[in-house]
């Protein structure tokens, strides 16, 4: 029989029928230990997922700041002003 284990929204679910017998192999209370442990492992893996995203977004929005402020300090106020319009286009995507 197959176990599946829920994290703690229940949006996300691990199933595998190997463990589930050596989980029920397991005294209750270490059973019990390790549902949870699975369950909020699946947590940390949507977390760091979310947190990876964040990261790449924030890589973007620096570039993007980066490549504003270089145009500002040019002496074209054209590419000054694509390069903010770059940045704003930018920014209203993240959020």
């Amino acid at each position: 029989m197959p176990l599946s284990i829920f994290d703690h929204t229940g949006s996300r679910v691990r199933t595998d029928e190997t463990f589930a017998a050596e989980l029920a192999a397991l005294p209750e209370a270490e059973r019990e230990d390790t549902a949870e442990f699975i369950s909020r492992n699946l947590d940390v893996e949507e977390i760091e997922a979310e947190l990876t995203a964040a990261k790449s977004e924030l890589a973007h929005l620096r570039y993007a700041e980066d490549r504003a402020r270089t145009a500002l300090a040019a002496s074209s106020k054209v590419d000054a002003i694509d390069s903010l319009r770059r940045y704003i286009a930018a920014s209203r995507q993240v959020s």
